[in-house]
Order: C-alpha cells, then structure tokens, then sequence
C-alpha cells in the first residue's frame, strides 16, 4: 500500500512538472504614446513661445510655437534693401549702355548679381516661415512645460514635444538589468498596476530592448512595450 502511494505521489509530482511556472517582475511603468508626430527645432536660434499648453488638443498644421523672429526680420530687410539696390544699378546700367555700348559688358553682371540677391531674400522668407513651427499631425501635445522651453537657445532638430493620438499609446516598463527575467515576445502577459493591484489587464509584448540603457537617473534598464 505504501508503495502504491509512493508511486501516485511521484506521478502527480512528474504531472505537475509539466504545467508553466509563471514567473513576475516589479518595475515602474509610464503610458507613453504610439507613432507620435514629433515637433523640433528648423534651425538654431531662440524659442519665443509656446502656443499650446501639455495636453491641449491640436490640429495638423497649426501654429503651436514661434521662433524668435528679431533676427530674421532684419535679415529679410537687408536682403530686400540689397535686391533693391541692385536693381537700381541694373536699371541705371541699361540708360548708360543706349549711350555707350562698352557699358553693355555690366549688364551681365548685374543681372548675376541680382540673381544671386533674389536667393538670399527667398531664403530668408523661407526661414520666417519656419519660425512658424506647425503641429505635424493632428493629436495631443505631449511635452512637459512651456516655461522649460522659452527663451532657451536650441540647436537644429531638437525636440520641443511630441503630438500623440490618445487612442493609441503604449505601456513601456523599465526593469532594471539585475531584475530582468527570461521573456518570450510571443508569450502573452499580464501586469498589475499599484494603485489597483488586484485588478489584472493583459497585454500583448511588442518589442523589448535585448540592451540595457540608462535612465535619466542613471539606472541601467531594460525596456519593454
């Protein structure tokens, strides 16, 4: 009989065996969004303002910041007044060449010359423009505060914010490189959030980073969506 019960006891224990052992990790979250449209600096120069507040809604192609236009405009004066100039010479060129045709040889020149004044006024009008920065996409600003931003000198392609869809935003989890557990993508999960930690929400892994990175605050993590 004690052999017999022996002999249950290790099959139940081999029948156990095979079910999936789930395992868990602790780390801190942060909903971030998916595919946002990201607002940078054109050029380098100086942020003027900030139309939008975080988390106000936005449309494509509206005007959420300005660069600081002082420069630029006295650069489109000078350009202006410089094509002006030229034109002047030009003109007054083409009344002496119908007395003295040797003065024909000038004409040339200044019309080369006045080519060159009409790029660097296009340029100009063209970096005006761009001192108007327009929201890419329709969606939310996602960005920190307005006071963190105006009036800093920025360098070309830095970020100001980001326009994210609401609907679609993801879960990014930061677990740190001594913590970090064996993960399939493919294996569906689960995670518990503090506030209601008895209330489970699944979610399916779309990427993991397989290199551990360093936070803002210098812990080397690994990051998962």
């Amino acid at each position: 009989k004690d052999k017999k019960v022996k002999s249950v006891l290790i099959a139940a224990l081999i029948v156990f065996l095979f079910f999936p052992v789930r395992i868990s990790v602790t780390a801190p979250a942060e909903i971030i969004p998916q595919d946002p449209g990201l607002v940078a600096v054109p050029y380098d120069g100086v942020l003027d303002a900030v139309l939008v507040n975080p988390g106000d809604q936005v449309e494509k192609d509206e005007i959420i910041a300005q660069m600081d236009k002082t420069a630029l405009r006295s650069q489109l004066a000078n350009a202006q007044e410089a094509l002006n100039t030229m034109r002047s010479e030009l003109s007054g060129a083409r009344r002496q060449a119908m007395r003295n045709p040797d003065k024909k040889r000038e004409l040339a020149l200044l019309q080369a010359e006045i080519a060159l004044k009409k790029v660097d006024l296009d340029r100009a009008k063209e970096r005006l423009e761009k001192s108007n920065i327009k929201a890419p996409r329709d969606g939310v600003a996602v960005f920190s505060s307005p006071n963190e931003l105006i009036g800093r000198p920025m360098g070309t392609g830095e970020r100001i914010m980001m326009v994210a869809d609401p609907e679609q935003k993801l879960l990014e989890l930061r677990v740190p490189s001594k913590s970090m557990i064996s993960i399939q993508p493919s294996v569906p999960v689960s995670f518990h959030m503090n506030v209601a930690p008895l209330r489970g929400h699944t979610a399916n892994i779309e990427n993991i980073g397989y290199q551990a990175t360093p936070d803002p605050d210098g812990l080397l993590t690994y990051k998962i969506r």
